[in-house]
This record gives C-alpha cells, sequence and structure tokens, in this order.
C-alpha cells in the first residue's frame, strides 16, 4: 500500500531520550508518560461531559475547506508510532489515515492527538454549551503540553497534521 509506514517529519525519538535539560529524567520518566497523562486527564473530562465516538467518521475525514486537525509536534511524534489503518473501505477524500473505513474507528484511539479527542460530531456534542466546554478542556491539555515542551526541551511547532502526514 502507498504511505504504508511513512510517518510524521518528527525526529526518531524514544520515549526515554536524553532530550531534557541537563540531569535528564527522574528514574523511569518520560515525556511520553507525561503526554499520556495529559490525554488521560482529558479523555476523563470529556467523559463526564457526555462525549462518546458514534463510529460514523464524520469527524475524521477533513475535505478541503472544512476545519483543519493541528497537532504540536509532541503530539505527532507520539502519534507517529502507530501504523496507519489498513482499510477494505473506500477512503472518502481527507479521511485521517487512521481511519479504518470499514469500521469507521480511529486505529490510533490510543494515541491520538489532543484535536481528536477534543472533536466530535454534532450529535455527539449537541449543545453549542458541551461543545465549549470540549474546547476549554483541549485548550488546557495544550497549555500543558507546551510546558511539557518546555521542561524536557523538546521542539515547540503546532502544525496541521494531514498536511505534515503528506510532506
Amino acid at each position: 500500500m502507498a504511505g504504508r509506514g511513512r510517518h510524521l517529519d518528527a525526529p526518531r525519538l524514544r520515549p526515554d531520550s536524553p532530550v531534557a535539560p541537563a540531569g535528564g529524567p527522574p528514574e523511569g520518566r518520560s515525556w511520553f508518560g507525561e503526554l499520556e497523562a495529559i490525554y488521560r486527564e482529558l479523555d476523563l473530562g470529556l467523559a463526564r461531559l457526555g462525549a462518546r465516538c458514534l463510529a460514523c467518521g464524520e469527524c475524521c475525514t477533513f475535505p478541503p475547506g472544512s476545519p483543519v486537525l493541528y497537532a504540536s509536534w509532541p503530539e505527532r511524534a507520539y502519534l507517529a508510532g502507530v501504523p496507519r489503518a489498513d482499510s477494505t473501505g473506500p477512503r472518502p477524500t481527507g479521511a485521517c489515515p487512521w481511519l479504518d473505513t470499514s469500521t469507521m474507528l480511529c486505529t490510533a484511539r490510543e494515541r491520538r492527538t489532543i484535536g481528536c479527542r477534543a472533536h466530535y460530531c454534532a450529535r455527539a456534542l449537541p449543545s453549542e454549551e458541551t461543545r465549549s466546554a470540549a474546547r476549554d478542556l483541549a485548550e488546557r491539555a495544550l497549555a500543558r503540553v507546551k510546558e511539557l515542551v518546555r521542561r524536557w526541551g523538546l521542539e515547540w511547532d503546532y502544525a496541521p497534521v494531514l498536511a505534515r502526514l503528506s510532506q
């Protein structure tokens, strides 16, 4: 399959790479682990809002003119370790490469970005108040990622995910 195994433009860092300031991370700690903790907290907040995936694929498809999904460099580097979907169904224009079009489920669910976690179709989060609360949770999570980047001495780059995938 064309493009299979091609990953984001992030440098190939292991989660325990010595990219932290002098002295390195505490024993057994990594920035991947910190990112996972941010994701877990975001997921809990979204669950409290009643957010749930309806497996329609609407929020995982970005045709021209639709909203653009952005992610930070650490999120893209973390996501890069997941193989892309091996879908048997037709791929809609702008479909995320991790969307399995035969099940309409994300094959990178555990490693999906903040934007993916907080972006739901209108049926999953029907009220503007709930969608606004989800955006607020996402902004707080992103602020924590910025702090993670600063603490670990990583590169801050916030860019469109699908555009980076095609480079």
